[in-house]
């Protein structure tokens, strides 16, 4: 019987969602595994039938942790590796990317595949309407079942990027890594803070301690919005504009996120690797 792996990184749950969506829809034993959690584990081996990764696009590229997973991955034998890689708006060039990491490996993906969701990004934009996120989680669950059936079937499929998308995105997601790990500068908190601490549960690389009740970011930030989207009083702010936007998460996963990811209990250092 075939087994599978599926990594992933998640912020707001869109891509763990996904990630478990999938594994109810693979054939065999499957597994939902967190990158984060599993990198700090110690050194990743990749030994299963077949094995995935699931994570967001951030602006046009692979989020900076998870680059590092990959390149730190080591494969043990040869299998059917794809990915899926949750988006708010345009492709990227994160498939692109993969490629390059794998290929140095010696290894190559087999399928990958863009999956439209509800966007999260807060800083640029207000969080769409529940109905409108509920008609965009209905599609990509849709749009999963067709991907369920190319990794079934062992097929080879590759979204495409384009050219001038691969090129925009690379220019767009070099300055966006340059911020990085200070980024989180751009939180603040406000006199709605209930000092719940949830802000420091749900972030998946440990980057929020909690000091006299309020949260304090250590600037080992991901910008993957968990904070600021998951506060029950909407306390978190990035910037004055969020203020009035609207907030989304996926509904239904924060206690998965929390049991999973927070298997870490030291922040990684975005400066190793």
């Amino acid at each position: 019987m075939l087994n599978t792996e599926i990594y992933y990184f998640t912020g707001t749950g869109n891509s763990l969602s996904a990630a478990k969506h999938l594994a109810d829809n693979i054939d065999g034993q499957n597994s939902v595994l967190p990158m984060v959690a599993s990198m700090n584990s110690g050194k990743v081996i990749c030994s299963a039938s077949v094995t995935g990764f699931v994570f967001p696009l951030y602006h046009g590229g692979l989020p900076e942790i998870v680059e590092r997973f990959l390149m730190g991955l080591v494969f043990s034998e040869s299998q059917y590796i794809f990915t899926v890689i949750t988006r708010g708006g345009s492709k990227g060039r994160a498939i692109t990317d993969i490629r390059r990491i794998l290929r140095r490996k010696g290894r190559d993906l087999n399928a990958a595949f863009y999956l439209t969701m509800p966007g999260n990004y807060i800083p640029m934009y207000s969080g769409c309407s529940e109905k409108k996120a509920k008609q965009k989680i209905s599609k990509a669950e849709k749009n999963m079942e067709g991907m369920s059936k190319i990794i079934n079937a062992g097929e080879d499929r590759i979204d495409n990027e384009g050219f001038l998308t691969r090129k925009i995105a690379g220019i767009i997601h070099k300055r966006w890594k340059t911020r990085l790990p200070e980024n989180d500068s751009v939180f603040s908190v406000d006199e709605a803070c209930t000092s719940c601490g949830l802000c420091s549960e749900i972030c998946p690389v440990n980057n929020i301690q909690m000091v006299e009740g309020r949260p304090v970011w250590k600037h080992s930030c991901q910008e993957c919005m968990a904070c600021i989207q998951y506060c029950p009083v909407q306390a978190i702010q990035a910037g004055e504009k969020t203020r009035k936007r609207r907030r989304y998460h996926f509904p239904g996963v924060r206690a998965d996120i929390i049991e999973k990811q927070k298997i870490l209990q030291e922040p990684t250092d975005p400066a190793k690797g």
